[in-house]
């Protein structure tokens, strides 16, 4: 997937966070969880949305992480084993910031008025099946993303991380999401 970003503008953005009310961030490329430096800056801008909303200030963040590293041998990266324990570290973080902010969930709506805090993990076409997915990993503060977000967003291929499932939904917990709900 294409970047319209390099690492100096994800680090210019990062420090831009607080003071945006509205924030979209797609983080599907591998980088984010295989390269040190991306993975520095990935953890900058969890920090910084971290701190934004810990404030209480109203706003809505979108975000969406891949559900698990591409498996299949074209797209697969080099370490796997390695990238897989990483990403899942990062997505486990993600969902304890969620809960500690009182992010929506499956338990009810947000506990803190006026903030919106929403992931979404994005299912990749798995190996045989031509990937769908157009969306560049991209921020956009304080403006509209590409169509191509909402598209993703709303797609059945993407499931919300909820911050009180690690259990039940979650990278490696289970292989088939898409059940989710049949448990309520």
């Amino acid at each position: 997937m294409p970047d319209a970003l390099d690492l100096a503008a994800w680090r210019r953005a990062a420090e831009q966070v607080s003071r945006a009310a509205n924030v979209s961030i797609v983080q599907l490329a591998s980088r984010w969880y295989g390269d040190p430096a991306w993975a520095a800056v990935r953890d900058d801008l969890d920090l910084a949305v971290f701190r934004w909303l810990l404030r209480g200030r109203p706003g809505r963040v979108r975000r969406l992480l891949l559900y698990d590293p591409p498996s299949d041998p074209a797209s697969r990266p080099p370490d796997y084993e390695q990238a897989k324990a990483e990403h899942n570290r990062w997505v486990t973080r993600v969902r304890r910031q969620l809960a500690a902010l009182g992010a929506p969930s499956s338990a009810g709506p947000g506990a803190v008025r006026g903030q919106d805090y929403r992931v979404g993990l994005v299912i990749l076409p798995r190996a045989g099946r031509s990937p769908t997915l157009d969306l560049p990993d991209g921020i956009w503060l304080d403006s509209a993303p590409p169509a191509a977000f909402d598209r993703v967003w709303q797609a059945p291929g993407k499931i919300p991380l909820d911050p009180h499932e690690a259990t039940i939904i979650g990278p490696y917990s289970d292989r088939s999401p898409l059940w989710v709900g049949s448990q309520t």
